[in-house]
């Protein structure tokens, strides 16, 4: 399912976003990382969040709903592109075929676990998800944090315009010669 990315039936990208955000929380919890945000970059990584969920649960003793909370306080959402390829949605029952061993180990509804998720249209959107399960979401330019407000209005947007710091991340003999009268 890794063999190409972004592409392929709808059930081998839920299972590529499966693995990135829950395999994405369990690798740090292995190296011995605790970060102190998760970053959902698209709605790829999202279903970090039931792991996330499951942690606090598991770890600190909390309850679903606390677990939630603070899950979703350690976790902020970057939106990429406005156009529908980018922000898929799956019909429920699909989402559910995974989701059921969540919600039994949290002792909640798969319905419960998923509603974050479920559009008026009865659709599961990772968008919506990652947008309701993350504490702030941003766009990537001025103008499209601007159109995301107006997608989606109720959530709080923040401008993150992409870039590239050259101090850092351009080579010093590059510096060099870019910056020389020669």
């Amino acid at each position: 399912i890794t063999q190409v990315l972004y592409s392929g039936t709808q059930e081998n990208l839920i299972k590529q976003q499966l693995i990135l955000g829950i395999g994405g929380v369990k690798l740090f919890a292995k190296l011995g990382m605790t970060p102190s945000v998760y970053h959902i970059n698209e709605g790829r990584p999202a279903f970090a969040h039931w792991q996330l969920i499951r942690m606090f649960m598991d770890d600190h003793g909390m309850s679903y709903d606390e677990a939630r909370e603070a899950a979703i306080a350690k976790t902020v959402y970057t939106n990429h592109t406005l156009v529908a390829a980018g922000n898929q949605s799956y019909p429920p029952e699909l989402i559910k075929m995974y989701s059921e061993y969540y919600a039994n180990k949290m002792g909640i509804s798969n319905d419960t676990l998923i509603e974050s998720g479920i559009e008026e249209n009865g659709q599961f959107s990772v968008t919506r998800f990652a947008l309701n399960t993350s504490r702030k979401a941003n766009g990537v330019s001025s103008l499209h944090t601007d159109l995301s407000k107006q997608l989606w209005p109720q959530y709080n947007w923040v401008n993150v315009t992409n870039g590239v710091h050259r101090g850092t991340w351009q080579a010093p003999d590059i510096q060099k010669n870019l910056h020389s009268d020669e």
